[in-house]
């Protein structure tokens, strides 16, 4: 494993935000129950609630405290209530049920030149072990017991494998 490196935050840009919402509600005949497990300060649960979903539509989970919790304050006054935002590692506790996962899941790889370390070491059933194959197989799996749809942000150099 390579040098210790800093996992950085990075927001959501508020288009990218908004688009990705437009493109997860097109086909929803209701409201659908929207998560992002991880959720980071909340732009993309505020982009749905942009795109006209009801408050009590959005779920959000946070590894952070601190960024959870500027989550809940941020969409507090747009109606979301505080236990929707709830502080929790979405490797390793349940999701709650979902029709929507919108995410910008956090992308770290844990061998190569860009390695990192974690707390939160899911790497995966083989392959490149990585924080956002993680994600992207949680989200996979949760798909398949709701039935639900997905919209994950993914950077070029996945999308090139």
């Amino acid at each position: 494993m390579g040098a210790h490196r800093a996992l950085a935050f990075h927001e959501t840009p508020r288009e990218l935000a908004d688009e990705l919402v437009r493109v997860g509600l097109e086909e929803a005949v209701r409201p659908p129950v929207v998560l992002d497990p991880a959720c980071g300060e909340g732009a993309l649960l505020e982009a749905a609630l942009r795109a006209g979903l009801p408050p009590d539509r959005v779920r959000g989970l946070e590894l952070d405290p601190a960024r959870a919790e500027a989550t809940r304050e941020r969409l507090a006054p747009l109606g979301v209530a505080p236990e929707q935002i709830r502080t929790a590692d979405a490797l390793r506790e349940a999701w709650p049920a979902a029709d929507l996962v919108l995410a910008n899941p956090p992308w770290a790889s844990f061998s190569g030149r860009q390695a990192v370390r974690s707390r939160s070491r899911e790497s995966g059933r083989g392959g490149w072990p990585s924080l956002h194959g993680a994600f992207l197989e949680r989200i996979a799996h949760h798909l398949h017991e709701h039935q639900g749809r997905a919209g994950v942000l993914l950077p070029a150099s996945v999308c090139s494998l």
